[in-house]
């Protein structure tokens, strides 16, 4: 499957989807140091997507430019991690222009590119609840993205780190949550802690009456949690100071295994590892300061993405079907109609059959649906009862789907509601109506450049087979 990583960083979501099997076609940041780690180390065709310099950040405008050329490499899949500060807890919270870029990614995939048949895109979770990521999320789906939207702890994907990302999994035609039960059971049953992923000769042992085994390091807080850490946990999740030792200001917590000043922090390699890069990764000539642990700190932990990308491949495949929900077993017993005992029993093997003849598909359509299973390899020399059984049972399943949603925007719609004054629902319907008509309210700048990119697309189309 072909790949295109837009802000690649140093490289650890196409070192992952690399491992997992996936041809990374091209590769872009707007870090240029970064380019180099990621070209010394995977060999991909890396480009600065953005150009800064000090008076100007990277924005929205230097994505939708590229946008013709990503659409020429015919990616099947465009993956990426927009730029998090703004979201993130240890940063101001605020939507400024890195959240743009967030909007810039999906206008990239689903408005002015080849749209990809599969698309990923990692943030912080704070991210999934910010207005910059309901405007994305409605053109993903407005340009037929079914979205699986999940929060994954990277302890639990082989990474000894507790980092919780979330993850938009975007796939053309699908029914939204369509890989979540696949992402679950790739999720390991306990957390990998440091001395699980590197061993036991990393810090020092702590002092005092810990058991000899015992090691610690220190890590800076950026909340008021403990900074002396056992190896026998995740480390927490890495920040851009993590190689640093206590300050002034820390003051000795009550969990710290020992002094703060007799402890040290791990050294950057170790924490390179942690992150998920081998040990052999080469960092050229970039420094072992926070620039380099910038880096570090940035990058999608690689087997977190080796993880999600095997998940995508084995269902590309066919090799995989959605786990039947429990709660639509729930749902097929409800009512004086309700099925039980065998016949609940047949309706979920005859699901199962179903997933299994589509090749794990889970299609919005039903229509759409039923038309593939009909045309699925062996599907025609079934029984006329076996055929109608597995028809209804793809109609079962996409009417629970469709109630399910109905109630989630309903309860959405009562949440945004609620407690609103007139005036303020008149004004929120006005930017409702103007976000419809023109897809998102850009700057000038960014509306000439989307304009630009549109007549770009138009010439390209004919060598791409755009339609």
């Amino acid at each position: 499957m072909r790949a295109v990583d837009l802000f690649c960083g140093a490289g650890g979501m196409s070192l992952g989807l690399k491992r997992a099997g996936f041809d990374i076609v091209r590769a872009y940041d707007a870090n240029d140091e970064a380019l180099r780690v990621h070209r010394a180390n995977l060999g991909t065709s890396v480009e600065r997507v953005f150009r800064v310099d000090r008076h100007r950040k990277a924005d929205l405008a230097n994505l939708l430019e590229m946008a013709p050329t990503i659409a020429q490499l015919q990616p099947d899949i465009i993956v990426g991690g927009p730029p998090c500060q703004d979201f993130s807890s240890a940063g101001k919270r605020t939507e400024g222009r890195n959240a743009s870029l967030t909007l810039g990614f999906a206008i990239a995939i689903a408005i002015v590119t080849a749209r990809p048949t599969w698309f990923v895109m990692e943030n912080v979770p704070r991210a999934r609840k910010t207005q910059t990521y309901s405007r994305a999320r409605a053109l993903f789906v407005k340009a037929g993205y079914g979205l699986t939207e999940v929060v994954l702890d990277g302890s639990r994907y082989g990474t000894p780190q507790m980092r919780k990302r979330f993850f938009s999994i975007g796939r053309l035609g699908e029914a939204d949550g369509f890989l979540e039960s696949a992402l679950a059971d790739a999720a390991a049953p306990r957390r990998m802690s440091v001395r699980d992923a590197l061993g036991d000769d990393v810090g020092i042992h702590p002092g005092g009456n810990h058991p000899l085994e015992a090691r610690a390091f220190f890590m800076r807080p950026y909340t008021g949690h403990s900074g002396v850490r056992s190896i026998d946990l995740p480390c927490p999740t890495l920040l851009r100071s993590a190689h640093e030792g206590p300050q002034n200001w820390y003051k000795d917590h009550e969990r710290d295994m020992g002094p703060s000043a007799d402890i040290p922090p791990l050294p950057m390699d170790v924490l390179s590892r942690i992150q998920g890069f081998p040990a052999d990764w080469n960092w050229l000539d970039i420094p072992a300061s926070r620039k380099r642990m910038l880096m570090i700190a940035n990058a999608v932990p690689p087997s977190l993405a080796e993880a999600v990308g095997r998940a995508i491949l084995a269902r590309a495949r066919g090799e995989t079907i959605p786990t039947t929900e429990k709660a639509f077993d729930k749902w097929l017993q409800k009512g004086r109609k309700g099925l039980k005992d065998q016949a609940l029993r047949n309706r979920r093997l005859n699901l199962k059959k179903a997933r299994r003849l589509l090749c794990g598909r889970v299609l919005a359509d039903i229509d759409a649906e039923i038309a593939l299973l009909e045309k699925a390899e062996g599907f025609a020399e079934l029984s006329v009862r076996s055929r109608s059984e597995l028809r209804g049972a793809l109609r079962s399943h996409a009417k629970w789907r469709t109630e399910v949603a109905a109630v989630k925007a309903l309860k959405a719609e009562r949440k945004q509601y609620d407690g609103m004054t007139k005036a303020e629902f008149n004004a929120g319907a006005r930017e409702d109506e103007a976000r419809e008509a023109d897809h998102v309210p850009f700057n000038p700048r960014v509306a000439a450049s989307l304009q630009a990119t549109r007549q770009n697309m138009r010439e390209v189309s004919s060598t791409v087979g755009v339609s």
